[in-house]
């Protein structure tokens, strides 16, 4: 508990891990901060390093990480059947929490590794199966209204443009979240390519937005993935080709345009910050 006087720090995301046991609910909650840069009270930045907070907000060991994370596995190894709702948890809260986009990478490594081969697989193809689908999930189209006699536009339903906003944002953090699953081995590079075109190919803002980042924290691997491939070149030139694209059409905001050029510069020096 925060002393007296003292401004509480922030809460991290509270994992509820709910499954069915004996006809009986059962609940693990599991909070998780995520592998950033800690923010101290001076605003100095600490370290950067893995980390969590408790239920009272205070900093846990990376041995209560383990932990936690040996429970989930535990769990898994008694119930199998439940590895499709532990992929879908972790995918959403991921969506939900960007910041810890690679610590919820580093769980799903950790459950693979500790699971049965046959199970593990099973996860694995769960998480590819559910960042697919909130991939494929999003259309931009606005969601259906209610029948009324008075139309209400866009401009004139501030919570359904909140509503929009928010599932903008889980969609930059899903293409993060996938980012890091490729940097650790858990998708192919070829998936990679292949989103970064499908949102290229889409071109709204919110697109190009999550190929943004997707190409900030992958594209490097996946440039070192595509040597020795006459295929996978040609597919990464036809992406930053279409990045450059954009760059020199101006149909973007400033601050997104200005952003892809700083990626165009840091690729063609190869990737030397």
């Amino acid at each position: 508990m925060p002393h007296k006087g003292e401004t509480p720090r922030p809460l991290a995301l509270g994992l509820s891990f709910m499954s069915f046991i004996n006809n009986k609910t059962f609940f693990g909650s599991f909070s998780f901060g995520g592998a950033g840069d800690a923010i101290s009270p001076d605003g100095r930045s600490l370290r950067r390093t893995q980390f969590l907070r408790d239920d009272k907000g205070d900093m846990i060991t990376r041995r209560r990480f383990e932990a936690t994370a040996k429970d989930m596995v535990h769990l898994l190894r008694k119930c199998p059947n439940m590895v499709q709702r532990a992929a879908g948890l972790i995918c959403r809260f991921a969506m939900k929490m960007p910041m810890y986009a690679q610590t919820y990478t580093k769980l799903c490594v950790f459950i693979i590794a500790k699971l049965d081969k046959q199970v593990a697989r099973a996860f694995r193809v769960h998480l590819i199966k559910e960042c697919q689908h909130h991939f494929e999930g999003w259309g931009g189209a606005p969601t259906p209204r209610a029948h009324s006699a008075q139309v209400i536009t866009p401009q004139e339903d501030p919570e359904r443009e909140e509503k929009k906003a928010q599932r903008r944002e889980e969609y930059k953090a899903l293409l993060l979240f996938i980012a890091h699953l490729f940097l650790e081995g858990l998708l192919p590079a070829k998936r990679i390519a292949a989103c970064a075109q499908t949102l290229l190919a889409k071109g709204d803002e919110t697109a190009l937005w999550a190929v943004l980042q997707l190409l900030q924290v992958a594209g490097e691997r996946l440039e070192r993935s595509s040597l020795g491939s006459p295929v996978g070149a040609k597919v990464l030139n036809d992406i930053f080709a279409s990045v450059r694209d954009v760059v020199d059409r101006r149909i973007t905001c400033n601050r997104l345009r200005f952003l892809f050029m700083d990626l165009l510069e840091l690729q063609e020096s190869c990737w030397q910050k």
